[in-house]
């Protein structure tokens, strides 16, 4: 079963441009704390990429991944299901705001399905 109401989460830590470990509300799932969760929809370079471009990119977007969460009065998820690691994938919303669609404006995100992954 799907959540599909807008949870409130506590945003942990922020491991690059599309992931991020949360804390879930405990009332509502067996395992609620550090929680991982993959942004629905985008795809960011991977901090550890050998290529200085693209871990400057990799690193733009997980900074601004935090300065989107970090401060926000309330950060919170819709689950739209899991990714293949099991992750949750989900919608972030950051004071109401899409964060991918943040990221994507600002040209440190590029839209994913989830198949046939695009190199940076």
């Amino acid at each position: 079963m799907l959540i599909t109401a807008l949870l409130t989460i506590a945003v942990l830590s922020v491991h690059d441009g599309d992931t991020l470990t949360i804390n879930l509300p405990c009332e509502l799932a067996a395992v609620c704390s550090k929680v991982p969760v993959r942004i629905n929809g985008i795809d960011t370079p991977e901090i550890k990429d050998p290529r200085p471009d693209m871990k400057l990119l990799a690193q733009k977007a997980r900074s601004r991944l935090i300065d989107l969460t970090s401060p926000a009065h309330k950060v919170e998820m819709q689950i739209i299901g899991r990714d293949k690691y099991f992750r949750l994938d989900a919608e972030i919303y950051s004071d109401g705001v899409p964060v991918s669609k943040t990221l994507l404006e600002e040209g440190l995100a590029r839209p994913y399905t989830g198949v046939g992954k695009k190199p940076w």
